[in-house]
């Protein structure tokens, strides 16, 4: 038995593997850049044999799900293009058709989603593609995770900038309201999911971003940072800019100003019940790991 992840590099698709990887006598991490320092730690933590094939090339997309039994697909990270995203579910889908892959899930965070106005409606009609391709599909969507195992690159840049007492990402006057989910209720979802089920998982408060940074902020034990000045300003209209934006910054970096300055309705099917602020409480705080956030692809 096999299971297959597609964008298994990325912060949720290591944490998929991990809960998942003890049922199948084989794993196979298929991604564009497999070979991450996540991903090396995430191999020592576990006993299963993972199999790491760079994506570089469909014929490596066909020999990652040929034979495989459990497909799960997962939104890739690398956040230039709408079709370098897209190409995955598509095509994964297609292949596995042909190989005979009777259970395929797609699970696409809010935070991963494309966010450029003009190629929104591409990744609309891959998932229409990929549902009428494959009526079973499963798909699970969420708001941005919390948890100890898989959490947003969002709270983790904040974290990291609050305990560095550096300004945060922000946008939209931190008025761009979220629904934070915990891991535990996100694998639930996606271990409940059922043949042609699409799940829409957001967590049981509705927060403002600047709600949610003071939460982070006294997590830490730090002041809630002023971003009203005009060099943050100037730092979000051209991170944001569709025209400039990525002659500025990477990709990531440029995605979360993205995410903080508009809304994603993901539209919850289904509320979990446990709260950010009673994870992120304040005195467990056990500092943070730094990541390198001017490299394409984020350990």
């Amino acid at each position: 038995m096999a299971l297959t992840v597609i964008g298994g590099s990325s912060f949720i698709g290591r944490y998929l593997i991990k809960a998942l990887a003890g049922s199948y006598k084989e794993v196979r991490l298929g991604d564009m850049y497999p070979y991450r320092e996540s991903v090396y730690r995430m191999q020592e933590e576990l006993d299963t044999k993972i199999t790491k094939h760079p994506l570089s090339y469909p014929t490596n997309l066909r020999l990652v799900i040929d034979g495989t039994e459990n497909l799960v697909i997962v939104t890739h990270d690398y956040f230039k293009y709408a079709h370098s995203k897209n190409f995955y579910l598509t095509r994964a889908i297609q292949w596995a058709k042909e190989y005979g892959v009777k259970n395929i899930t797609w699970v696409g965070p809010k935070e991963l989603d494309h966010l450029v106005s003009s190629e929104i409606e591409e990744s609309v009609k891959a998932e229409e593609s990929a549902r009428a391709a494959f009526p079973d599909l499963k798909i699970l969507r969420t708001d941005l995770i919390f948890g100890q195992n898989c959490n947003s690159l969002l709270f983790q840049k904040t974290l990291e900038d609050l305990h560095a007492r550096k300004r945060v990402i922000t946008g939209n006057n931190g008025n761009t309201v979220f629904a934070p989910v915990h891991e535990d209720e996100v694998l639930a979802a996606f271990k409940a999911l059922k043949a042609g089920e699409k799940v829409s998982l957001a967590g049981p408060e509705d927060l403002k971003w600047d709600e949610i940074v003071k939460v982070l902020a006294n997590y830490v034990g730090t002041q809630n940072p002023s971003n009203a000045v005009p060099i943050s300003m100037l730092t979000y209209f051209l991170a944001i800019s569709e025209a400039f934006g990525d002659a500025f910054y990477p990709s990531h970096y440029q995605q979360l100003y993205r995410l903080v300055s508009k809304t994603i309705d993901i539209s919850p099917t289904v509320r979990g019940t446990k709260k950010l602020s009673d994870f992120y409480a304040p005195g467990k705080f056990q500092g943070v790991q730094p990541l390198n956030w001017h490299r394409v692809i984020l350990d």
